[in-house]
């Protein structure tokens, strides 16, 4: 069972028809494509599997999924949250996030710098029981987000997919896409 951030074809990403609005940024939140269609590895992830537009991500089932830092204790971490969820939105890139990271957080400042540098990324875990793989495929059938983790590559560590971001305008996205 993997944990981590899936991807789809561009077949697929071309199919998604309308887009909802960027997300209104406060000081402290920060925008993460955390559910990305599309990736580096011939439109799939380093464990060969993909996010699709038809992919069941069991919205509304959990609200508000944890703000954790780099998976918690599946990388030997204490479970550390570090924001919460204040909405979530699609457009053809996949699932976006608006996230308000947590003042309280000893990684506060880190997280700031690290999404200004271009360098935070994100991952999320899904609930084993709600996992589905098509096997012969890669796609993933359903995926429920139980949470959403901030990956530091400052601190050497890497989502499954260098698609899911901190910033939409992120240029790994400018040939892919063409925009």
């Amino acid at each position: 069972l993997t944990f981590g951030v899936h991807v789809a074809t561009k077949e697929a990403v071309d199919q998604v028809g309308v887009e909802d609005p960027p997300f209104e940024l406060s000081p402290g939140e920060i925008e993460v494509l955390g559910l990305p269609y599309g990736g580096p590895k011939g439109g799939k992830d380093s464990d060969g599997q993909f996010f699709s537009p038809s992919t069941d991500f069991m919205d509304g089932v959990i609200e508000t999924p944890a703000v954790m830092y780099t998976h918690g204790t599946q990388n030997g971490f204490e479970p550390e949250l570090v924001g919460t969820i204040k909405g979530k939105r699609y457009d053809r890139r996949g699932g976006w996030y608006k996230v308000q990271l947590d003042q309280n957080s000893s990684r506060y400042v880190q997280l700031q710098e690290s999404y200004q540098s271009g360098k935070l990324r994100a991952s999320t875990g899904v609930v084993p029981a709600s996992f589905a793989v098509n096997e012969g495929t890669g796609h993933i059938d359903s995926w429920l987000v139980g949470e959403l983790s901030l990956v530091d590559m400052a601190d050497g560590y890497q989502p499954i997919n260098g698609y899911a971001i901190t910033k939409a305008d992120n240029v790994i996205f400018d040939n892919y896409y063409g925009d």
